[in-house]
């Protein structure tokens, strides 16, 4: 069948050719090109590893811009290399803020790069993926996974957490749009880059009305990743998001391992070669976190390898 339907998108767009149908075209013939989002913090070499990552397991036409944490310094050759990485698929986001643990700052790296996304390839980016800086791919197709949903987990909570509400924005968008509580595992969550910059145009719009600049952003006690995209979706997208898939009861597509200390961080080897396989209940996952930074890790240097 596969086959049957790729004939015959060459047959209705001639101009297409097999390298560019795997990048994924709409009914009307429209590109839906996969972006990833990064927010990082780490040494070189293990940026260069999650570049590499990217590259590897991504499609040739998806790209990536990279927020590196204000934080952190790099030397100047070091963030040329990797502004441009990959034959132009990677991109640096150039306004960097300090990024902190359970800060709404985390959060707003992701949305500068979604900026500047749209700054360098205006109109190209159909979907947007968030990635955390310990999580990384480890089997191929995710980019066919999310034109397939559109959007990843869409949770409407009976409830939310008390820093999410008494965040007034949080608030405002509830109390305008269908009053839902949404929520969803970041690593991972994706969207429509149309709801990312409907919600970058209202999010400007409610700070300027209500008085607050991005740093009311940085430095909120909030991780605003979780909450933030998912409650503007079930609250205000327009159009809503399709009727017809449970983003409810949806599976991420990373799979994310819970750690009770930090003396293992990081995904067991059991668990990283089930998503690889990607069978049964493992089908909908594509990448793994925990990924420990270390890279004489075991089995961060095992994943690594995948990629070389």
């Amino acid at each position: 069948m596969r086959s049957v339907l790729a004939a015959a998108v060459l047959i209705i767009f001639p101009w297409v050719d097999a390298a560019q149908l795997k990048a994924g075209v709409s009914a009307a013939g429209e590109w839906e090109h996969v972006c990833f989002s990064l927010a990082a913090f780490e040494e070189p070499d293990f940026i260069d590893a999650l570049i590499n990552n990217f590259a590897h397991f991504t499609d040739e036409s998806s790209r990536m811009s990279i927020h590196l944490n204000s934080l952190t310094e790099y030397d100047p050759k070091q963030l040329k290399k990797w502004d441009g990485a990959k034959d132009g698929r990677v991109v640096l986001t150039e306004q960097r803020v300090p990024v902190r643990w359970f800060k709404g700052s985390i959060f707003y790296a992701h949305l500068l790069n979604a900026r500047r996304m749209e700054e360098m390839w205006p109109g190209y980016c159909k979907y947007y993926v968030m990635q955390a800086s310990n999580m990384m791919w480890v089997r191929q197709g995710v980019e066919a996974q999310v034109r397939r949903q559109k959007y990843a987990q869409l949770i409407d909570q009976p409830d939310t957490l008390k820093e999410n509400w008494e965040q007034p924005m949080t608030r405002d968008m509830y109390n305008e749009g269908r009053h839902k509580l949404g929520w969803g595992q970041p690593e991972g969550a994706f969207y429509p880059m149309k709801l990312v910059r409907d919600f970058d145009v209202y999010m400007k719009s409610w700070m300027q009305t209500n008085g607050y600049n991005e740093s009311y952003l940085v430095d909120m006690k909030l991780y605003a990743e979780a909450f933030w995209f998912q409650h503007y979706a079930l609250n205000l997208a327009d159009p809503q998001p399709p009727k017809e898939f449970d983003y409810e009861s949806t599976l991420p597509i990373c799979w994310r391992h819970i750690i009770t200390d930090q003396g293992h961080d990081s995904v067991p080897m059991d668990e990283l070669e089930k998503v690889m396989e990607g069978k049964d209940k493992w089908a909908n996952y594509y990448a793994v976190k925990r990924v420990n930074r270390w890279l004489g890790h075991p089995t961060t240097k095992y994943i690594v390898s995948l990629s070389k």
